[in-house]
């Protein structure tokens, strides 16, 4: 009996979990994509997220093709 209530209770605490996890979504308005980069900038894991997760992200707009689909490019850092 006990074996079915642990069993249960970890596939419950998986299926929340589950729940929880959700893929990241880009925006779009008005003919603009905007696709946001969570990252530590300036802390104790700026090496090894930081500059190259940015990177990656503008990699991964170029690999997309977005100028030869006829979408422009534009680079923006927010505002703090």
């Amino acid at each position: 009996m006990k074996l079915k209530q642990k069993l249960r209770a970890t596939l419950l605490a998986a299926s929340i979990a589950a729940m929880g996890a959700t893929s990241a979504q880009a925006q779009i308005s008005d003919n603009v994509i905007k696709i946001g980069v969570l990252t530590d900038m300036s802390s104790l894991y700026t090496d090894l997220s930081g500059k190259g997760s940015e990177l990656a992200a503008r990699m991964a707009v170029e690999d997309f093709g977005a100028a030869k689909k006829g979408m422009m490019s534009r680079s923006s850092r927010p505002t703090t």
